[in-house]
């Protein structure tokens, strides 16, 4: 198999059918080691590493898989402070981090009235401490101007994860709000709007404002897996061809639907996601890589796997990964502080009792797997893995360099 140039779609097409649904472990070993040696030419042994930091947990949409739907009451809502988020910021900073994504509900206060100094005052604080710190965000898609907006304010890239892009399945599990219909000029739901098309839209809006941007689905969301991963390929294909010649490199997600913090009103047995074994996650992770243009593309595992998966994944495809993960605003903060924590929020609904350690922990977005950046590094380092920014992986310190 060749790799100076992309699988077709057709190809990456019948590879994930025909080693899926008819095992054959030569075809497989032979997929997997193709882009091994593929992601050993292109980024040798590094890999760079994000940290996420939650902003608010309130959220405007429904969507069935999320903890943070608007419609599950008994999930604890919290939105951080800017000087919490600062304090937090710069604990992950002086840890190693360099890519921070700042992320939240679809919660349209903060989003109108809070993101723009934020991001401004974030990017500050990361730029004191390491040059090399960028900055992203995953939020609900916005409007092109708004992201020109923050982009001049110190963000460099976007995540939208499409979720799906079986339209049906779309509308089946996203019901409402601004994930639903999208957003006007003004940030406020479009009530006549497409979500669905808007969210799709959004890799465009921010490519033409100067930002990187993310692009994936939710693997399992959709009966037709090999669809929505074969739609993800055009889709990033589609964009490179449209604006090669200032587009940086594309972060593939590879997200699952994982069970959500407050089991009795979980809708993961539910609804019954089609659940991805560990050899294809890696699978999928090694199509992703191949079928895209050489340095135009980071794959990006995370820890909704197992860190061996994880792991698994990066070796065989992915150049960008999470490390220490927590999924709660200000949860990094709870790690080193005793005291009751509700100073650390602006805004605090349905908790009765004093914010503590605990309850910041129950109010995470999902369950994942969970170690240290220590161990992580340490990992990193035993399978000889070096550790760096993903600003030198850009297509333009390519070129500059």
């Amino acid at each position: 198999m060749k790799t100076n140039l992309p699988l077709s779609v057709e190809s990456a097409s019948l590879l994930l059918h025909f080693i899926r649904n008819y095992p054959d472990s030569e075809m497989r070993h032979i997929v997997l080691e193709t882009s091994r040696k593929l992601r050993k030419k292109l980024f040798a042994n590094k890999v760079a590493a994000m940290v996420p930091i939650e902003m608010s947990s309130f959220c405007s949409s429904n969507c069935k898989f999320c903890g943070w739907r608007k419609d599950n009451f008994k999930m604890i809502r919290l939105r951080i402070s800017e000087e919490a988020l600062l304090k937090e910021t710069k604990l992950l900073a002086e840890m190693g981090f360099t890519h921070f994504e700042l992320a939240a509900g679809d919660d349209l206060g903060l989003i109108r009235s809070e993101l723009p100094t934020m991001v401004s005052s974030v990017k500050k604080t990361l730029l004191g401490i390491n040059q090399d710190a960028r900055l992203s965000i995953c939020l609900t898609p916005l409007p092109e101007t708004y992201y020109a907006r923050l982009m001049k304010s110190g963000l460099d890239a976007i995540f939208t994860w499409q979720e799906t892009y079986d339209r049906n399945t779309y509308y089946e599990h996203i019901t409402s709000g601004p994930k639903a219909k999208g957003l006007t000029e003004e940030l406020c739901v479009d009530s006549k709007g497409d979500g669905y098309l808007y969210r799709m839209k959004s890799q465009e809006h921010a490519i033409r404002s100067g930002l990187q941007v993310g692009l994936g689905v939710m693997l399992g969301l959709s009966p037709h897996l090999e669809s929505d991963i074969l739609s993800t390929i055009i889709h990033g294909n589609k964009l490179i061809g449209h604006y090669r010649n200032f587009i940086e490199p594309l972060i593939i997600g590879l997200p699952i639907w994982n069970p959500t913090t407050t089991p009795e009103t979980d809708n993961f047995n539910k609804y019954a996601p089609v659940c991805l074994s560990d050899e294809d996650f890696e699978l999928i992770s090694a199509i992703y890589l191949l079928s895209f243009p050489d340095y135009f593309s980071w794959v990006f595992p995370n820890c909704r796997v197992s860190k061996k998966t994880q792991l698994k994944s990066i070796m065989t495809a992915g150049c960008f990964t999470s490390t220490m993960v927590r999924l709660g605003p200000g949860i990094y903060l709870s790690d080193s502080m005793n005291q009751e924590l509700s100073s650390n929020y602006t805004r605090i609904f349905n908790l009765s009792v004093p914010l503590t350690k605990n309850s910041v922990m129950e109010s995470e977005q999902f369950t994942h797997n969970f170690d240290s950046h220590e161990n992580f590094l340490s990992l990193f380092q035993k399978e000889q893995l070096e550790l760096v920014s993903d600003k030198s992986f850009l297509l333009r310190e390519k070129i500059c360099g």
